[in-house]
């Protein structure tokens, strides 16, 4: 198997197996009339696809680096660069996407700050530094009403995520809403 077919195997099986919650932010998003939001850590694009397919704009960030431990079958910066390459040709093709192929906390700083989203879904660096940076930096960029989602709540993989966001909740004094396969969505009262 050549480096292409492995990437587009990746996905594949990526898109197939966390598929069961990929339609709980876009449901949110036609019953809400959700028009533009955030997207950390788009990976295999499946979630950001079926997010574009609701009509509803949306801002991609994800370096597509290396890092340890990494994840399983991705081997090299070579990897990286080849899914970037094979989703983003994919995710690209809707006109109401853009990704910024950057770490969330540069990105942070280069939106502006005055426009409003109606979402976030954090799926990105999977550390309790990193996702309090994230709820911190881009909650403010939501509007109220709207919905600041993540993945990997209650996972016995990454158990800091869901005190971090339990920590999050409670100081808004706002209420975790769990989905299927660790998926979970904070409507924004403040």
């Amino acid at each position: 198997m050549n480096r292409l077919q492995k990437i587009k195997a990746i996905i594949a099986d990526t898109n197939k197996n966390y598929a069961p919650y990929y339609d709980v932010l876009p449901n949110l998003i036609k019953e809400h009339g959700y028009k533009a939001g955030i997207e950390i850590g788009v990976f295999c694009g499946g979630h950001a696809k079926k997010i574009l397919e609701t009509g509803c704009g949306l801002i991609g960030i994800d370096p597509y680096q290396m890092y340890e431990p990494g994840m399983p079958l991705m081997d090299s910066q070579e990897d990286w660069d080849l899914l970037c390459s094979v989703v983003n040709a994919d995710l690209m093709e809707f006109d109401n996407y853009y990704h910024f192929r950057y770490d969330s906390d540069i990105v942070h700083k280069k939106l502006n700050l005055e426009y409003l989203h109606d979402f976030i879904f954090i799926d990105g660096w999977h550390t309790k530094e990193q996702l309090t940076k994230d709820l911190e930096n881009y909650s403010p960029l939501i509007r109220e009403g709207g919905v600041i989602a993540c993945h990997d709540y209650n996972h016995p993989t990454f158990p800091d995520l869901t005190a971090v966001i339990d920590e999050f909740a409670a100081k808004h004094q706002a209420k975790v809403n769990i989905g299927p396969l660790h998926f979970i969505h904070i409507e924004k009262t403040w």
